[in-house]
């Protein structure tokens, strides 16, 4: 067996053949045992297959290391039939399954990332293959060469190392973690990696943006941020306060002309400074106990900071993306977040405001063929709360949460009031206390869902808007309505002490550093996990089920727990009935066997609309 491990990732010590006549490529992939899983590695002239080619394929793998040089061995598409039909694992599915997808799009090639091998038993979280090296088999990979010249007639050898590195470390990381991971973390790693293609297309698609509207938007945030600056200066002027932007002179201007000592020590910091944290929770419960007009102060910054994260975040240089590109993009990072959740960076759309007007900005796309389209838009309901109440098998949340309003039953209880007539109330926008009960049951819902995430009674008492000994008495009530969910947290909790892990339902785990143990991790981290694996599922039975109808339509974003697809207006109704069904069959997947009575969106009905403040 060829063993990673005895070799020396120096360019003196390395073995490998570089390949540079087709009979002789042919040959030696020819040679590959097909019950086997090799390594596999490109170097490309540019990142998209559309404005490149490969320039070197790299294959690692028992008694065989090896490059191609397609320069001289004939293009990489000669070849793609015999690398779409085997299994490669690779550090990036979404990159190296590009390039093969480009040139066979038969979806029979198997890719396994590396990356989310590691990720099932450890948790999520950014990676890079240097990053991998270093920490899974104490290889130091230099990637200097990573932006060198691929295009050139003849490379060096330092650019040829440099490929079969790759190869090699990815084969390395490959025998670590399959012989690591339990049959169970295996499940959960299928999970995550299944979903890659879906994830790929919808990156590919992007969002569209109506830039007549969103300028418009955008002149609004930069009035509202603007008013809320001149009330800021009124009573911290320049001299006081140079920079409103700046964590650390806030910190200081709030240490010298708002808070006392006691209150300044107490305050949560963040960084190694120990500026102040201006997160908005920490500034509405700041906002909550001050005393006038410093809380007025205090609101104004909160307005402040959101609308100069809207105009610097999603304003210009959405606008800019729009008309240089024809589309917003973004990149979704599968399972960044140590849950397994995606990220999304440039733009990060996770983040986009989950506000109406704010999301009226994105509409249908005009296509060649028509300009008659639709976004037909999806989300679980409740997903963390039904999550919850499945891992807890509380029955009571569990018919709620399908049947009934969790968030209602548990502000009538909060509050003591009659549950049936709290609900007959919100039904009827006419009664006199129907605008103070709507009130309570928002109040509620933040609740719960603090409470879902470890919170503690004194950040539950600013989600009330009462005092720490209501709030405690608060997390009484919710308990005694919903005891196993309530003591679900605790049994996450003494797992995560005894064993370091808290478990995810699909076979997964997330190890948990011994700073890091706490209250809201284990309440948290489970929940979220799961609600993870069910929109992985999701993604990939959804982009399953549009490749193999014949709907003119294509996966546009994922956003938490919602899924975008546009579609020409003649096919949206069944786009709608194929994206419900793609949903119900991902939930499936993770919680076999449990009912999935309005699970997605209303009564299992997604929203066809022209934009998406549009979803119901």
């Amino acid at each position: 067996m060829f063993d990673v491990t005895t070799i020396q990732l120096d360019c003196q010590a390395l073995v490998y053949d570089i390949i540079l006549d087709e009979k002789d490529a042919w040959d030696r992939l020819k040679q590959l045992d097909p019950d086997e899983v090799y390594a596999l590695d490109f170097e490309t002239t540019a990142l998209f297959p559309e404005d490149g080619e490969i320039r070197i394929t790299s294959v690692c793998g028992p008694k065989q290391c090896f490059l191609i040089d397609h320069r001289y061995a004939g293009k990489f598409e000669f070849f793609c039939s015999f690398f779409a039909m085997r299994e490669w694992a690779v550090f990036n599915a979404g990159f190296e399954g590009n390039w093969i997808d480009y040139y066979d799009d038969s979806m029979d090639v198997t890719l396994y990332d590396v990356a989310h091998m590691r990720r099932a038993k450890l948790g999520g979280g950014p990676l890079s293959l240097k990053i991998m090296a270093k920490r899974d088999l104490s290889i130091d990979l230099e990637k200097d060469e990573q932006t060198s010249d691929w295009s050139k007639q003849i490379l060096d050898k330092k650019q040829y190392d440099y490929a079969i590195k790759d190869a090699i470390v990815t084969y390395g990381l490959l025998l670590k973690w399959r012989h690591e991971l339990t049959p169970e973390q295996w499940n959960g790693f299928h999970v995550i990696n299944d979903a890659w293609r879906g994830t790929k297309e919808m990156e590919e698609c992007g969002l569209q943006l109506d830039v007549v509207y969103h300028q418009k938007l955008l002149n609004l945030w930069t009035l509202k941020r603007d008013t809320a600056e001149r009330y800021l200066r009124r009573w911290a002027p320049p001299t006081i306060l140079k920079n409103l932007r700046s964590k650390p002179q806030l910190t200081q201007f709030f240490k010298d002309h708002i808070l006392d000592a006691h209150s300044f020590s107490s305050w949560p910091k963040t960084g190694k400074r120990g500026d102040l944290n201006l997160e908005r929770e920490t500034l509405v419960n700041a906002a909550h106990r001050l005393s006038y007009p410093i809380n007025r102060w205090v609101a104004a910054l909160i307005i402040f900071n959101k609308m100069e994260k809207y105009v610097g975040t999603y304003g210009q240089k959405l606008i800019d993306a729009q008309i240089r590109l024809g589309r917003v993009p973004t990149r979704f990072n599968m399972a960044q977040a140590i849950t397994g959740r995606y990220s999304s960076s440039n733009f990060n759309l996770q983040n986009i405001p989950n506000n109406p007007v704010v999301r009226r900005s994105f509409v249908a796309r005009p296509t060649p063929t028509s300009r008659e389209t639709r976004l037909v838009i999806a989300d679980y309901r409740s997903i963390e709360v039904r999550v919850l109440a499945e891992l807890a098998k509380d029955e009571t949340l569990l018919e709620d949460a399908i049947y009934g309003d969790p968030h209602s039953r548990s502000a009538a209880k909060i509050n003591g009031i009659d549950y049936e007539e709290f609900c007959s109330v919100l039904e009827n926008p006419d009664h006199k206390h129907f605008g103070l009960f709507t009130t309570l049951r928002r109040r509620s819902k933040g609740f719960t869902f603090q409470l879902l995430y470890g919170a503690g009674g004194p950040a539950l008492a600013v989600v009330l808007k009462c005092s720490d000994e209501a709030a405690f008495k608060a997390i009484d009530a919710w308990a005694s309505i919903y005891p196993k969910a309530f003591h679900y947290r605790t049994i996450m909790y003494e797992t995560m002490m005894a064993t370091g892990f808290l478990p995810v339902c699909d076979g997964r785990t997330i190890l948990v550093f011994r700073a890091d143990r706490d209250m809201p991790k284990a309440a948290n981290y489970p929940v979220q996990g799961a609600a993870a694996s069910v929109m992985y599922r999701a993604v990939y039975w959804t982009h399953l089920n549009l490749y193999q109808s014949i709907l003119r339509a294509q996966m546009a974003a994922s956003v938490h727990d919602e899924l975008l697809i546009y579609t020409n207006a003649e096919d949206a109704t069944k786009v709608e009935t194929l994206l419900v069904g793609s949903m119900i069959q991902g939930w499936l997947d993770i919680f076999p066997g449990t009912d999935t009575n309005n699970l997605v969106g209303k009564g299992n009905h997604a929203t066809i609309a022209e934009h998406w403040g549009q979803k119901q």
